[in-house]
């Protein structure tokens, strides 16, 4: 079984650690940037909270995506910076982790950093890829904006999101900007299911997609395997892989739990690529929007691939 775990530097994000450009603060200093410690102060652990899938509905039809569908309902032309403002004020400085240290960026620089560092991942994958595939997509930014890439750019592409909301904003923003992209439903959780009619050897992506079931099972990585990829990546959120022997990754795991996200993406996939022959590399905790929620890439295909 080749089962590795890789922490190589990444080129894209060793290059923004040391422009410069970010400026770098100290784990004591998170009180200063972030509500999220003081409200982890003195929680006992004992009642973590479990996410329904009606609660994730509701959050993100109503809520989320909704909410940014309602905004966006008057505009004429929709971009991808549009219904990323909305999502969250670009130009508001905010704290977030990379690299294994804590930094103070705006949201459209933070943002930028991901669709890199997912580009350098993916790109990497390319090759081999009838298209490329990102499951449980949100309102589309980041598929948008890497199908507008050079690996990308001539290769088809699908978009599936659990909301209605949300596969609407990915049909309108494609719709607006001219990029060719399928959007249809997925459902990741147990009952795991698409509408899409993904072809054989695609490249399929993940991104803070799989932390709202109340747990992982096995049901959902034969999903994306009965799917015959060509490899999938995983960009996910994972509590096993924050350390119980530093501050902050006990802070992340507390995050986690009184957030009720999932507690086995990690485990999960590792004793599914260990029974169906898959080799899995994983790159851990490498950069995250929230500094309690940094993700991991979990890189899984078949041995022969």
């Amino acid at each position: 079984m080749n089962l590795e775990s890789v922490q190589p530097v990444y080129p894209v994000l060793d290059r923004a650690r040391k422009s410069g450009a970010f400026a770098q603060f100290a784990l004591d200093e998170l009180p200063l940037y972030s509500n999220s410690p003081s409200t982890l102060v003195g929680w006992n652990g004992q009642d973590r909270r479990v996410k329904t899938p009606d609660e994730v509905w509701r959050e993100f039809q109503h809520d989320r995506w909704g909410e940014i569908e309602r905004r966006s309902a008057s505009m004429s032309n929709v971009t991808i910076e549009a219904l990323e403002d909305f999502h969250s004020d670009s130009s508001v400085l905010q704290p977030f982790w990379m690299d294994a240290g804590f930094f103070i960026g705006t949201a459209s620089q933070v943002l930028d950093l991901h669709v890199e560092w997912y580009y350098e991942v993916l790109s990497g994958h390319a090759a081999k890829a009838s298209c490329l595939v990102e499951l449980g997509a949100g309102f589309g930014s980041k598929i948008l904006r890497l199908r507008q890439l050079p690996a990308f750019r001539d290769m088809p592409a699908f978009a599936g999101e659990l909301t209605d909301a949300g596969c609407n904003l990915i049909k309108r923003c494609a719709g607006s900007i001219d990029v060719d992209l399928i959007v249809g439903h997925v459902d990741l959780g147990q009952d795991a299911s698409t509408e899409l009619a993904i072809p054989p050897g695609a490249l399929i992506f993940t991104s803070y997609a799989l932390h709202y079931q109340p747990e992982l099972r096995r049901a959902t990585w034969e999903f994306l395997d009965n799917l015959n990829p060509s490899n999938v990546v995983n960009f996910e959120p994972c509590e096993e892989l924050y350390s119980e022997l530093s501050l902050h990754g006990l802070l992340s795991r507390s995050y986690m739990q009184q957030n009720g996200y999932t507690p086995n993406i990690w485990s999960s996939l590792s004793e599914f690529c260990r029974g169906s022959g898959k080799s899995l590399n994983i790159r851990t905790n490498v950069l995250g929007d929230n500094p309690l929620l940094p993700i991991s890439a979990l890189e899984w295909s078949n041995f022969d691939d």
